[in-house]
């Protein structure tokens, strides 16, 4: 194909392929009265639209795309390649958009130190990318499969004829992309460049049972990542604007671009526990519950540090969020004074600290916050389980998002949710958990009416009751 680039590991963006023409400038103008000069970005030698191949790194689609809605496309990617290509790319682009400045603003062009140190260009975002979509005519979306071959390995292939249609673009699915860039575009203050799609392959996704079963630095998996790959700082998009439930006047900060990672094993002591019903709305059934576990080294260095940098940009970002701040209001005044910490002390040696996760009941795989539930057996296989499942003294490896955090109306208490997307439990007293304060545990095959935890379940004196304070739980 023309005008596409090879990048090879040192060859990784468009240098002196990428040029402008001059001769077209449109301009248009937004909803909101702004207007956007555009100028198309071509391959020198081809008068082509620049294409990079980046099909051997997947990434993943954040969001089904809709064409009715938007033509864009929205893909995350954590690839290290993904990253380089970003910041290369920018490089480039930059110097393109000081050449095209002069042709747009003329006698108040911006140059490189306008663009640097003045941020009038935008730069990329290494995490993600929004890919325009134009009609069928003008882009190749395949199907693809990995597909074993006779000698064990893993080729992929193509199934079938180019799509006539969007659908593979769905949540979920992998997506290996050659783009192109369609214009450089500015505005009063910025400019930057726009990312078209020249073709799509796309590999169905069935996330399933994607646990991390045997920890490493890197998970090197498509669909999951350990809390380890989390990077708080890039990933916590604290620039989005609070919300108010008009219903309760609940007030929530959103982070609706921070992926999902998964934590290490940690005993639950309690089990699930149920949210009781609203007093003031007694018809409404609780959807949700929370579970409770111990608190690892390696976990307690991650929520200790995703706590210090929440408290921090709280702090800094809430004149914005509440028209003013409190004159006291500190880090360590919001930590101590306010902020419902992550990680409960416990007050007796003999207990570990916990950290609480929020887990969604319902039922209905439909449901868009709901938890999967896996259990392992002891011969280790899994089977499909639901929160019930979730018992006193089994391990747990959870999948989790930190969804908001949330702020009384009265400004009074905030904390942070953490939500379970999905997890595996593995019950007490099978092979790859020992039996911890039981003995005579159930088979964990057998159905769960044909149990007698009552009398099978033989735990030893001195088991300590709990009161479980609902004010602590969101």
């Amino acid at each position: 194909m023309d005008g596409i680039l090879h990048p090879s590991s040192d060859d990784f963006y468009p240098k002196t392929m990428l040029s402008l023409d001059a001769d077209k400038i449109n301009s248009v103008t937004t909803d909101n009265g702004t207007k956007i000069d555009l100028i198309p970005i071509y391959n020198s030698d081809t008068k082509q639209e620049v294409g990079v191949d980046l099909s051997s790194i997947p990434m993943t689609i954040s969001k089904d795309f809709d064409i009715t809605k938007s033509k864009k496309l929205n893909l995350k990617c954590r690839d290290d390649r993904f990253k380089q290509f970003i910041l290369k790319s920018d490089e480039a682009s930059m110097q393109l958009a000081v050449d095209g400045s002069q042709i747009i603003h003329k006698d108040n062009c911006w140059d490189m130190e306008d663009m640097v140190d003045f941020k009038k260009y935008s730069r990329g975002n290494t995490k993600k990318i929004n890919l325009y979509i134009p009609d069928l005519r003008k882009v190749s979306i395949f199907e693809v499969a990995d597909v074993k071959q006779e000698d064990g390995t893993i080729k992929r292939e193509t199934i079938g004829k180019p799509k006539k249609n969007y659908d593979l673009l769905t949540k979920g699915n992998i997506v290996y992309p050659v783009l192109g860039y369609r214009f450089l575009y500015y505005t009063d203050s910025n400019c930057g460049v726009s990312y078209t799609a020249l073709c799509l392959a796309v590999k169905k996704v069935n996330r399933g049972f994607d646990f991390l079963l045997n920890p490493s630095k890197c998970s090197l998996n498509e669909t999951n990542r350990y809390w380890t790959e989390v990077d708080i700082k890039e990933e916590m998009n604290f620039s989005v604007d609070k919300f108010t439930n008009p219903e309760n006047q609940s007030i929530g900060v959103y982070f609706t671009d921070f992926d999902e990672f998964q934590l290490p094993k940690s005993r639950t002591p309690f089990g699930y526990g149920e949210m009781k019903p609203d007093p003031k709305k007694p018809n409404r059934i609780p959807i949700s519950g929370n579970v409770d576990l111990d608190v690892e080294d390696e976990s307690r260095t991650f929520l200790t540090s995703l706590q210090d940098y929440i408290a921090e940009k709280v702090v800094e970002n809430w004149s914005r969020w509440f028209s003013s701040k409190p004159s006291k209001l500190t880090v360590a005044t919001l930590k101590s004074k306010l902020m419902k910490p992550l990680i409960r002390e416990s007050k007796n040696p003999r207990f570990k600290d916990l950290f609480k996760i929020k887990v969604m009941k319902c039922n209905d795989p439909t449901e868009k916050k709901y938890t999967e539930v896996y259990v392992m057996n002891a011969d280790g296989t899994h089977v499909l389980g639901d929160y019930n499942d979730i018992q006193k003294n089994c391990d747990v490896i959870p999948v989790i998002r930190v969804t908001n955090i949330w702020f009384k109306s009265n400004l009074s208490s905030l904390g942070v949710t953490l939500q379970a997307t999905r997890l595996v439990v593995f019950p007490a007293g099978t092979k790859s958990h020992p039996p911890v304060l039981m003995r005579n545990f159930p088979n964990a095959k057998r159905a769960r009416d044909d149990m007698d935890l009552a009398t099978e379940l033989d735990m030893e004196p001195e088991a300590k009751k709990v009161n479980l304070d609902d004010t602590t739980y969101f």
